[in-house]
């Protein structure tokens, strides 16, 4: 890597007969009297600690830092790629750790032969004091550490937690009935019980007994005692078409919020939801801790929002990131995409009783989406994704590198202000598609690239970089 993650999202300049450039590492070094300022406060892309390029293809879907400033990343890796302690066999779910200065400190991978082992994958990943747990699917017959498990359909899902030092095993609970089933979100709640959404098809069993779905695909939140993944409960929603729970997010009361989409007509608890865009459009759900109902917001407009990113601040308002076409309206103004039929990024905060408090979407004429975002210790917020040619975040569009789509990293304050971005990208379609920021601010960002990039090569369908 290039110094590793502690302070690397940032660069510095000033100087003096004993002073230097600021290295964002909480001293003094530009002679001011503050430590850290200046361009210390723009986000910068300093160089990449990871690299993914085996046959197939890559990703880095979620990533977290625990309070010792160690990362934690989860997603999919094939035959050939490298954590950099040798080549992986084949097509594997991972859960990875690496220190501050970005060294490997252990690996854990789930996968076989047989099936189809593209669904053996991690797609969000959380960490406590005790445990690393991540949440995903699998196929065929695995064994996570325990007894061995074999996918009653194309994929089940699971949640895995591990010991966060040594990578060691600690649980796991699988779940799915006979089609297709996934875990996508995962938070660990101040109790240390895990919570969990996603979506099955068919059938699904959490460990209280077989749920029968409603559509095409319901979505769901499942608790389980953190200690040992015994049950707690599930809350499960499905209508008459697809519908799934993507991000989840806790706040101090272990209320939990959840970024869903709605194929058709639902009713979540507050009366039926008609979304404008019939086969798919955003929902933010809220529930108590236990998983009844508090509120909801759908978009019933002209015009189509999807929420991915989700967070909630240190005041319980949340966040939530994705896109919108058409016109915006969430209760704040009302907004008319300005790339037409394209998507638009969009930030939006509601608080912890669903009402509107602000929104940020971008200028321009080119198409972008929030595809994860993280809320650190001083409410502010980082956001990644996608953007195309003409998009401008704060004052000065910005041209792609070469290609159709690059990656942006998107910092905004507390209270949806603009505060800095970076970009960066190839001659094909990049994405940012994880984020996570320490506690001494550092941030790391899991892209998927489809070509070359920052001076590596290209190896199959898709490559994964941590930047």
């Amino acid at each position: 890597g290039d110094g590793g993650f502690g302070g690397g999202g940032f660069g510095g300049g000033g100087g003096g007969p004993n002073c230097f450039a600021e290295t964002c590492d909480g001293t003094d070094e530009d002679c001011d009297g503050i430590a850290d300022d200046g361009v210390c406060t723009v986000l910068q892309i300093v160089g990449d600690d990871l690299f993914l390029a085996g046959i197939y293809r890559d990703s880095i879907d979620g990533a977290v830092f625990d309070a010792d400033g160690n990362l934690y990343l989860t997603g999919s890796v094939s035959e050939q790629a490298n954590f950099g302690d040798g080549f992986v066999a084949y097509q594997n779910g991972y859960i990875a750790s690496f220190d501050a200065g970005g060294a490997l400190r252990w690996k854990y991978l789930w996968g076989n032969f047989g099936g189809f082992t593209a669904s053996n994958h991690g797609l969000a990943i959380a960490v406590s004091d005790d445990k690393v747990c991540a949440t995903g699917s699998f196929s065929g017959l695995v064994s996570f550490g325990g007894a061995d498990h074999q996918a009653a359909g194309l994929s089940d899902g699971v949640v895995v937690c591990l010991n966060p030092a040594t990578g060691g095993y600690l649980w796991d609970r699988a779940f799915g009935g006979s089609s297709t089933d996934w875990g996508g979100g995962i938070a660990i709640g101040v109790s240390g019980d895990v919570f969990v959404s996603g979506a099955f098809q068919n059938n699904v069993d959490f460990g209280g007994g077989t749920i029968v779905g409603a559509g095409y695909s319901d979505m769901f939140v499942a608790r389980w005692a953190g200690d040992d993944g015994g049950y707690e409960w599930a809350t499960t929603i499905g209508c008459t078409a697809l519908d799934s729970a993507d991000e989840i997010a806790l706040d101090d009361s272990e209320n939990v919020y959840v970024s869903a989409v709605q194929g058709d007509t639902c009713d979540f608890g507050g009366g039926p939801r008609t979304p404008w865009d019939i086969g798919g459009s955003g929902v933010l759900l809220a529930l108590d801790s236990t998983g009844d109902y508090r509120w909801d917001v759908t978009h019933p407009s002209l015009g189509a929002v999807s929420f991915r990113g989700l967070g909630v601040q240190s005041t319980g308002n949340v966040v939530a990131g994705g896109n919108f076409r058409g016109t915006l309206n969430l209760g704040g103004p009302v907004v008319a995409a300005e790339t037409g039929d394209s998507l638009e990024a969009l930030v939006v905060s509601f608080d912890d009783d669903g009402n509107f408090l602000w929104q940020y979407t971008p200028q321009g004429p080119g198409g972008s989406t929030v595809d994860a975002l993280a809320i650190g210790t001083g409410d502010e917020i980082v956001a990644t994704g996608e953007f195309r040619a003409g998009v401008a975040f704060g004052v000065t569009p910005h041209t792609m590198t070469a290609g159709e789509a690059d990656i942006f990293v998107l910092g905004l304050t507390s209270s949806g202000a603009y505060w800095s971005d970076a970009t960066i990208g190839g001659p094909s379609i990049d994405g940012g598609g994880s984020v996570a920021i320490g506690a001494d601010s550092a941030i790391a960002v899991g892209a998927v690239v489809g070509g070359p990039i920052a001076g590596h090569g290209y190896n199959a369908q898709g490559d994964a970089i941590l930047l």
